[in-house]
Protein backbone atom coordinates (compact mmCIF):
# COMPACT_ATOMS: atom_id res chain seq x y z
CA UNK A 1 0.00 0.00 0.00
CA UNK A 2 1.30 3.36 -0.99
CA UNK A 3 1.03 6.31 1.42
CA UNK A 4 0.66 9.87 0.27
CA UNK A 5 2.25 12.85 2.00
CA UNK A 6 0.04 15.72 3.07
CA UNK A 7 -2.23 16.89 5.80
CA UNK A 8 -5.55 15.48 6.85
CA UNK A 9 -8.64 17.61 7.08
CA UNK A 10 -8.56 17.40 10.89
CA UNK A 11 -4.95 18.66 11.01
CA UNK A 12 -5.84 21.60 8.75
CA UNK A 13 -8.85 22.52 10.90
CA UNK A 14 -6.74 22.43 14.08
CA UNK A 15 -4.16 24.78 12.55
CA UNK A 16 -6.87 27.17 11.33
CA UNK A 17 -8.49 27.16 14.77
CA UNK A 18 -5.16 27.97 16.45
CA UNK A 19 -4.54 30.85 14.00
CA UNK A 20 -8.05 32.20 14.63
CA UNK A 21 -7.50 32.19 18.41
CA UNK A 22 -4.14 33.95 18.01
CA UNK A 23 -5.69 36.61 15.76
CA UNK A 24 -8.60 37.15 18.15
CA UNK A 25 -6.16 37.76 21.01
CA UNK A 26 -3.58 39.90 19.18
CA UNK A 27 -5.66 42.24 17.00
CA UNK A 28 -7.38 44.09 19.89
CA UNK A 29 -4.04 44.44 21.68
CA UNK A 30 -2.44 46.01 18.60
CA UNK A 31 -5.44 48.31 18.12
CA UNK A 32 -5.20 49.42 21.78
CA UNK A 33 -1.52 50.29 21.36
CA UNK A 34 -2.33 52.47 18.38
CA UNK A 35 -5.25 54.15 20.17
CA UNK A 36 -2.98 55.14 23.07
CA UNK A 37 -0.55 57.04 20.85
CA UNK A 38 -1.01 60.71 21.84
CA UNK A 39 -0.12 61.92 18.35
CA UNK A 40 -2.84 59.74 16.82
CA UNK A 41 -5.34 60.93 19.44
CA UNK A 42 -4.55 64.58 18.71
CA UNK A 43 -4.79 64.01 14.95
CA UNK A 44 -8.15 62.29 15.39
CA UNK A 45 -9.54 65.16 17.50
CA UNK A 46 -8.31 67.73 14.98
CA UNK A 47 -9.67 65.92 11.91
CA UNK A 48 -13.02 65.47 13.66
CA UNK A 49 -13.20 69.23 14.35
CA UNK A 50 -12.45 70.04 10.72
CA UNK A 51 -15.00 67.48 9.49
CA UNK A 52 -17.70 68.97 11.73
CA UNK A 53 -16.92 72.48 10.49
CA UNK A 54 -17.07 71.34 6.86
CA UNK A 55 -20.39 69.60 7.49
CA UNK A 56 -21.74 72.80 9.09
CA UNK A 57 -20.71 74.85 6.04
CA UNK A 58 -22.45 72.46 3.68
CA UNK A 59 -25.62 72.13 5.81
CA UNK A 60 -25.99 75.89 6.38
CA UNK A 61 -24.94 76.78 2.83
CA UNK A 62 -22.61 79.45 4.19
CA UNK A 63 -18.83 79.71 4.59
CA UNK A 64 -17.53 78.52 7.96
CA UNK A 65 -14.16 79.37 9.50
CA UNK A 66 -12.35 77.37 12.19
CA UNK A 67 -9.82 79.35 14.23
CA UNK A 68 -7.50 77.55 16.66
CA UNK A 69 -5.29 79.11 19.31
CA UNK A 70 -2.33 76.70 19.41
CA UNK A 71 -1.15 77.91 22.81
CA UNK A 72 -4.41 77.74 24.77
CA UNK A 73 -5.87 74.98 22.54
CA UNK A 74 -9.11 76.93 22.29
CA UNK A 75 -11.05 76.87 19.03
CA UNK A 76 -13.90 78.84 17.49
CA UNK A 77 -16.14 77.81 14.62
CA UNK A 78 -17.94 80.74 13.02
CA UNK A 79 -20.39 81.01 10.15
CA UNK A 80 -19.40 83.87 7.87
CA UNK A 81 -22.22 86.01 6.54
CA UNK A 82 -21.63 88.71 3.93
CA UNK A 83 -22.13 92.17 5.36
CA UNK A 84 -22.67 90.89 8.92
CA UNK A 85 -20.59 89.83 11.88
CA UNK A 86 -19.71 86.12 11.97
CA UNK A 87 -22.16 83.89 13.83
CA UNK A 88 -20.60 81.70 16.48
CA UNK A 89 -21.45 78.06 15.77
CA UNK A 90 -19.37 76.51 18.54
CA UNK A 91 -16.30 77.10 20.63
CA UNK A 92 -14.47 74.92 23.10
CA UNK A 93 -11.04 73.58 23.97
CA UNK A 94 -9.35 70.87 21.90
CA UNK A 95 -9.15 67.80 24.10
CA UNK A 96 -5.76 66.52 23.05
CA UNK A 97 -3.10 64.91 25.27
CA UNK A 98 -1.21 67.51 27.28
CA UNK A 99 2.23 66.72 25.90
CA UNK A 100 1.19 67.21 22.26
CA UNK A 101 1.89 70.70 20.93
CA UNK A 102 0.17 72.51 18.09
CA UNK A 103 1.87 74.76 15.62
CA UNK A 104 1.59 76.13 12.15
CA UNK A 105 2.47 79.05 9.99
CA UNK A 106 0.72 81.71 12.08
CA UNK A 107 -0.12 82.63 15.68
CA UNK A 108 -3.72 81.57 15.16
CA UNK A 109 -4.49 78.73 12.80
CA UNK A 110 -7.50 79.16 10.52
CA UNK A 111 -9.28 76.95 8.00
CA UNK A 112 -12.26 78.19 5.98
CA UNK A 113 -14.83 75.92 4.34
CA UNK A 114 -17.13 77.00 1.51
CA UNK A 115 -20.77 75.91 1.20
CA UNK A 116 -19.65 73.40 -1.44
CA UNK A 117 -17.20 71.85 1.04
CA UNK A 118 -13.96 73.22 -0.42
CA UNK A 119 -11.31 74.42 2.01
CA UNK A 120 -8.47 76.89 2.34
CA UNK A 121 -6.20 77.79 5.20
CA UNK A 122 -3.42 76.63 7.44
CA UNK A 123 -2.06 73.17 8.04
CA UNK A 124 -2.09 72.21 11.71
CA UNK A 125 1.19 70.69 12.84
CA UNK A 126 1.03 68.35 15.84
CA UNK A 127 4.27 67.44 17.63
CA UNK A 128 4.94 64.80 20.28
CA UNK A 129 8.34 63.49 21.43
CA UNK A 130 10.18 64.43 18.27
CA UNK A 131 7.47 63.03 15.99
CA UNK A 132 5.10 65.22 14.07
CA UNK A 133 1.97 65.00 11.98
CA UNK A 134 0.30 67.61 9.83
CA UNK A 135 -3.48 67.89 9.56
CA UNK A 136 -4.75 69.81 6.56
CA UNK A 137 -8.04 70.11 4.71
CA UNK A 138 -7.93 69.20 1.03
CA UNK A 139 -8.57 72.32 -1.07
CA UNK A 140 -11.01 70.59 -3.45
CA UNK A 141 -12.92 68.18 -1.21
CA UNK A 142 -12.45 69.74 2.23
CA UNK A 143 -11.60 66.33 3.67
CA UNK A 144 -9.07 66.48 6.49
CA UNK A 145 -5.93 64.42 5.89
CA UNK A 146 -3.10 63.52 8.25
CA UNK A 147 0.42 63.48 6.87
CA UNK A 148 3.35 62.15 8.87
Amino acid sequence: MKTRGGFTLVEMLVVIAILAVMAAVSVPAIRDLRARDPLDQAASVTTTLLARARQTAVERATPVRVVIDPVGLHYWVRALRSGAAPDSVMSDTLLIPGDVTLGGTSARLAVTFTPSGEASGDAIVLTWRGRSASVAADAWTGDAHVTR
